[in-house]
């Protein structure tokens, strides 16, 4: 759509989006961004790419020289992640009314969650909220920044406020003791390593937010981007300059770069430049300059993006079972391309098997059958966790594929689960 005036164009900018779909309705927009795809495929490369390190480098290896460097780039995994699971839920605000979907969203919600446990179980732990969980908890919050009046401007206000917790108050209340081991505080705050708590809410929860403010601008301005992608590239690494300063100012004073349990200033500040190179990166990778074997083997969408996190921990912990571990770098970066490769495929293998099954007449004997499987696979995963680790890997790989093949069903047959 083309604006007369620069009055027309701040009005339009100033609407909800809602009614920006509604008066842009000209112009075309592509329903699906396979930039997203890619930008996952990104993610799970480094997800894959750092748990590998992890599982099989010597000490000495994963602190020193160009393994270290790029164990460290690779942790930015599930920022990457939680931006993404942002951009997909800016992009359908943009594109749909605002409807109640609250079924679908806590449905997914649930799923994910229940995913995390199995994890846990496995691992002969009660419950945790991990990677997988986290994003059931992202996708809720969104959902409530989707439906208000003026979901950009909350989003916004969502980042300034989780920082200022985290790095404001919370850093106030951790110095002079206020508050000492209250759960909810401590999960707000996120200035203390809990136990069973990878991703405490700040500052985590910023990069969702950060995704749906994205999200939004890209489905807006999607022909734009079209139109001028390398533009746009140039514009997404300059916008990246700034962390990239504070970042390096920060590290000349001395702060270390950490995320686990409770997330430096350094890291923090850095990982925005991960998220604007990342995205730059995927839009690259689609553009008509780049063969475009680059752009396909590196997409995940659908449920293949949710099942390369089961696959590829299988994958992993059966090189454990296999008591392939302190490998040099060289064998480290094999296995890693060897895991990589085998985590997509398998991941795409479910998600062909998952539309083969969103086909099937008999949608609720799938449904019953699927529960049944991820039931068992739990009831294994318990028992067993702590005796037989091949099982329970199986097990536990099995029912997160189940829980992964229920992203299949309709909305209206989840409900009745």
């Amino acid at each position: 759509m083309q604006f007369g005036s620069p009055t027309l164009k701040l009005r339009f900018l100033l609407m909800p989006p809602d009614s920006q779909v509604t008066m842009a309705s000209a112009t075309p927009v592509r329903a699906h961004w396979k930039e997203l795809d890619v930008l996952r495929g990104i993610a799970a490369v480094m997800m894959v790419v750092n748990h590998v390190g992890v599982k099989l480098l010597s000490p000495q290896f994963m602190e020193s020289g160009l393994t270290e460097a790029l164990l460290f780039v690779a942790s930015f995994a599930p920022v990457i992640f939680f931006f993404v699971t942002g951009v997909g839920t800016g992009i359908q605000s943009y594109q749909r009314k605002k409807t109640s979907r609250w079924a679908s969203v806590l449905t997914k919600a649930g799923i994910l969650w229940l995913a995390d446990l199995l994890l846990a179980w496995s691992n002969g732990n009660g419950w945790w909220l991990d990677f997988l969980g986290f994003i059931g908890l992202s996708i809720v919050v969104l959902e409530l920044i989707r439906i208000s009046k003026a979901p950009i401007a909350f989003s916004a206000l969502g980042i300034v406020g989780i920082t200022l917790l985290r790095y404001g108050i919370g850093a106030i209340v951790a110095h002079f003791g206020w508050v000492e081991n209250l759960w909810a505080v401590d999960f707000v705050l996120g200035t203390k390593l809990m136990p069973n708590v990878s991703y405490p809410l700040s500052p985590w929860l910023a990069y969702p937010l950060l995704g749906f403010i994205a999200g939004a601008t890209i489905a807006r301005l999607q022909s734009k981007l079209e139109q001028q992608r390398f533009q746009a590239i140039a514009k997404i690494l300059g916008a990246a300059v700034l962390p990239a300063l504070i970042s390096i100012f920060l590290a000349a004073k001395g702060s270390v770069f950490f995320r686990w349990g409770s997330m430096s200033l350094a890291f923090y500040s850095l990982s925005f430049v991960a998220i604007l190179v990342c995205l730059a990166i995927a839009m690259l990778f689609c553009s008509d300059r780049c063969p475009s074997f680059i752009s396909r083997s590196l997409s995940l969408r659908g449920i293949s993006s949710l099942a390369v996190v089961p696959v590829h921990y299988f994958l992993i912990d059966l090189l454990g079972w296999f008591k392939v571990g302190t490998v040099p770098p060289i064998a480290f970066v094999l296995w890693a391309i060897v895991v990589t490769v085998l985590s997509f495929w398998l991941a795409a293998w479910v998600e062909q098997e998952g539309n083969s099954l969103s086909k099937l007449s008999q949608q609720s004997w799938l449904k019953s059958s699927l529960t049944g499987v991820f039931v068992a696979s739990a009831c294994v995963a318990i028992a067993l966790s702590q005796t037989h680790f091949l099982t329970v890997i199986i097990a536990r790989t099995i029912g997160e594929i189940a829980l992964c093949l229920f992203f299949v069903l309709p909305v209206s047959r989840l409900k009745s689960a």
